[in-house]
């Protein structure tokens, strides 16, 4: 009996259509002298809608800030639809950056975002780029981030 419910209990966990993701990592400008230079320390919450057993729509938000001090940070909300292959997902989406500080805030030009992945025990491995529409590939950051769902 025990068995049959942790069982149940398993498949369940298999078949969830709705996962959440915290993430950590970095984001830094590939566009203009060395890369790494100037990398920021990112912090992110992520949706997961999964549509079958090959898509995604993930609506995200992505905090970017100097060394976790978070008083000047750039928030960038966005969404990406993904594709599921395995235990791998790629994608893009757009997102809207926001820079933020206690005297003002601004906001930036829709951004073209593109990712791709690892998804396994419970832990996300994600590397992306984001470019901008006017100039794409001319204007890059590149980030990477490890979240966990939960």
């Amino acid at each position: 009996m025990l068995g049959f419910l942790a069982g149940g209990v398993w498949a369940q966990g298999r078949e969830r259509k709705v996962e959440f993701t915290l993430s950590f990592g970095f984001l830094t400008n590939l566009s203009g002298g060395g890369a790494f230079t100037g990398s920021l320390m990112t912090l992110g919450f992520h949706v997961d809608f999964h549509a079958g057993e090959l898509v995604m729509i993930s609506p995200e938000v992505v905090v970017a800030a100097n060394n976790f001090y978070f008083n000047v940070a750039t928030i960038y909300p966005g969404v990406i639809l993904n594709f599921k292959i395995g235990r791998f997902f790629f994608g893009g989406g757009v997102v809207l950056p926001n820079s933020v500080n206690s005297a003002r805030s601004e906001k930036g030009d829709l951004s073209p975002k593109i990712n791709i992945g690892f998804r396994s025990f419970g832990a996300t491995l994600a590397a992306y780029l984001i470019t901008d529409f006017h100039e794409v590939f001319k204007r890059n950051l590149f980030g990477a981030s490890i979240g966990f769902r939960f």
